[in-house]
């Protein structure tokens, strides 16, 4: 995931990393385990210097799985007022 000091890289490691993120997120164990350590804010953050479109689609189906089991999860809060790179929001 992309940072302002290091936007640059491999887009396949980060892509393969955000698709990693992903599949963890989709699993009760896996979102418990990101919650734990703030995942939903880095990847937020990692996200808004992000500019491949692999790497974004794989951060937004991440930060959905977060969305959608957030009271499931008694973790976090969410407001689901994300925004794609494309300028749609996410609910």
């Amino acid at each position: 995931v992309s940072t302002p000091q290091q936007p640059e890289g491999d887009v396949h490691v980060r892509e393969c990393c955000a698709e990693s993120i992903m599949m963890l997120a989709a699993t009760e164990a896996g979102r418990m385990a990101l919650w734990k350590v703030n995942a939903p804010e880095l990847l937020r953050k990692g996200y808004e210097y992000e500019l491949a479109p692999g790497v974004c689609r794989a951060l937004e189906a991440a930060a959905e799985h977060f969305i959608t089991h957030q009271n499931e999860d008694g973790m976090g809060i969410l407001d689901g007022s994300e925004e794609t790179k494309d300028g749609a929001g996410e609910a």
